[in-house]
């Protein structure tokens, strides 16, 4: 009953916090949300290697926990909008607008090519149930 009400009040925050962001400083800020993007999916793959190490995991699984980690930063939304009154709060509103972007486009490619990432050749197009229900 309340998990509607959280996706609306999220896509709804979501809405607001772009209406803060002047579009000119998003491209000024890109190079700074790109080695922040960079780090951050950096970190999360490493950590869900060494997590996916420690549970027993083979190599492909722990570089696909990584990169299914790679598309989370939301959360700098939040801290750029706790930090929108400061004297440089725009510019840090653009940053984080530009972090969230970069990693939300960059993840799931990272997680779709994952099995390059771990060295393995390309598993094939999935394939998909014809109208008679076989594949």
């Amino acid at each position: 009953m309340v998990g509607p009400l959280r996706d609306l009040f999220a896509a709804v925050f979501f809405v607001f916090f772009s209406f803060q962001i002047d579009p000119a400083k998003l491209l000024s800020s890109l190079a700074p949300a790109a080695l922040l993007a960079v780090a951050a999916i950096a970190t999360k793959v490493a950590t869900g290697w060494f997590i996916g190490r420690s549970a027993g995991i083979g190599r492909a699984g722990r570089i696909r926990a990584g990169t299914a980690l790679a598309a989370r930063g939301e959360f700098s939304v939040v801290i750029a909008s706790l930090g929108a009154t400061l004297h440089d709060g725009e510019r840090l509103g653009a940053v984080a607008a530009g972090f969230v972007l970069l990693t939300a486009l960059s993840g799931p490619l990272l997680a779709r090519f994952s099995h390059i990432l771990a060295g393995r050749p390309s598993r094939g197009a999935p394939t998909l149930p014809t109208e008679t229900g076989t594949a």
